[in-house]
């Protein structure tokens, strides 16, 4: 999760005036007229410096680490209780057993604003959770369904009823499967889950993990620390120019390696 997708552009803004002051002070040491080779120095060192002054305000944002308190969600005010409650008779009709109700708070204490609801299902090997976010400042946002499937190997699969998100793209792991499926209902949701953890099933030879609250935390926490790492590798400019792509032409489903995957073992490329 990333706390604040906005940090890159408040970065650019903080870059701008740390350019301007570096370039005054290359003038005051470096006063004769710029020719074109001094011009593709400052010119490099400015892309330099916005790359690393970016990257590192997104990295602050994804936490490496999370603890799961107890919380009520009388505590929450804003909450939207008539649709989490309805979600979670739906849920419970489709055999979810509650787990815990907790709120989340990232590497160094910095809390994250949200009333969260995880469910198991031993049967079906598969959580669910409820989540509404109180974001500082603005409206809450919806409250969300999701659905995950740990499997084996560290191949997961999430879907939700939530609005894809552009700064995903920072964070994207190649064996975490994912889908957003905006405004659906949780038994759309589940429908989808199954049909295509099936499908995962079936091409990558894995299978899913016996599903407890212990095991639950102990995924979550792998899946922070590789997050973490996926910001602090890679090109950073191609995350970004997806980025602002992303933000215009959103992208609903994220299969990683699974096609790759499946075409080595001579399964067909799942297609919906």
């Amino acid at each position: 999760m990333i706390r604040n997708p906005n940090s890159a552009a408040t970065a650019v803004g903080v870059l701008i005036a740390a350019l301007f002051i570096g370039l005054r002070v290359f003038r005051q040491v470096h006063p004769h007229p710029l020719t074109p080779y001094d011009s593709y120095i400052v010119f490099g060192a400015g892309i330099i410096l916005v790359m690393l002054l970016m990257r590192t305000a997104v990295a602050a944002t994804v936490p490496g680490s999370y603890t799961f308190p107890d919380a009520r969600p009388e505590q929450y005010p804003q909450l939207d209780r008539a649709t989490f409650d309805r979600y979670a008779a739906e849920l419970e009709g489709l055999g979810f057993q509650r787990a815990q109700d907790f709120s989340l708070v990232g590497q160094g204490g910095v809390t994250i604003p949200s009333f969260c609801r995880l469910y198991v299902h031993p049967r079906e090997k598969m959580y669910a959770e409820l989540a509404q976010i109180f974001p500082a400042g603005r409206s809450p946002l919806p409250v969300l369904c999701t659905m995950q499937t740990v499997f084996d190997n560290d191949w997961s699969l999430g879907v939700g009823n939530n609005q894809p998100q552009p700064a995903a793209v920072f964070l994207r792991n190649p064996h975490a499967v994912g889908k957003a499926m905006p405004g659906k209902s949780p038994f759309e949701v589940w429908q989808t889950h199954r049909e295509w953890r099936q499908q995962m099933i079936q091409d990558l030879s894995i299978q899913p993990q016996s599903v407890s609250l212990e095991a639950y935390r102990a995924h979550q926490q792998i899946r922070a620390q590789q997050r973490a790492e996926r910001v602090r590798k890679g090109s950073f400019l191609a995350k970004l120019s997806m980025y602002y792509k992303r933000q215009v032409l959103p992208v609903y489903e994220w299969k990683g390696d699974w096609p790759k995957e499946a075409e080595k073992r001579g399964a067909p490329v799942f297609e919906r």
